[in-house]
């Protein structure tokens, strides 16, 4: 998988995200795929793995909805590394950094994404989620 293809499926996958459409970006995961995410507080990873499409749907509508609760305006990312594997798969590794509406910092983290070819395009198969922490974005409201 090239470099431009991964980037395009980034661009497009960010894009779904600033729309805040959970559906749209579960059609780019593949079933089955997966998320694991490494806390900052040290804790062991956790393994999610979806083998059917409705759990994995309501997470992606989840965060979205988490984001939107959180004054989400739009993401912004950097590939930091891509390592092609092959002709149907790649790694990339991204920062995002994602701002509210007022333009402050929402929250600055990378992630890293497994990613295959399919008939329909690239789709993810895993995702390593190790700085993102949904729990620190909230809001700062002015007094």
């Amino acid at each position: 998988m090239s470099r431009q293809e991964v980037t395009q499926f980034f661009d497009d996958y960010r894009a779904l995200f600033n729309r805040l459409d959970g559906d749209a970006v579960a059609d780019r995961w593949h079933i089955p795929s997966g998320i694991t995410y490494a806390a900052k507080t040290g804790n062991d990873a956790a393994l999610t793995w979806w083998t059917d499409d409705a759990p994995m749907r309501n997470n992606m509508n989840t965060v979205c909805d988490v984001y939107r609760n959180n004054d989400y305006d739009h993401a912004d990312y950097v590939m930091q590394s891509f390592v092609p594997m092959g002709e149907r798969h790649a790694f990339a590794l991204l920062h995002w950094t994602l701002k509210r509406h007022d333009g402050s910092l929402l929250q600055s983290f990378r992630t890293g994404y497994n990613l295959m070819r399919t008939q329909s395009g690239p789709k993810v198969i895993l995702v390593t989620q190790f700085e993102e922490d949904i729990d620190e974005m909230k809001i700062h409201v002015a007094h």
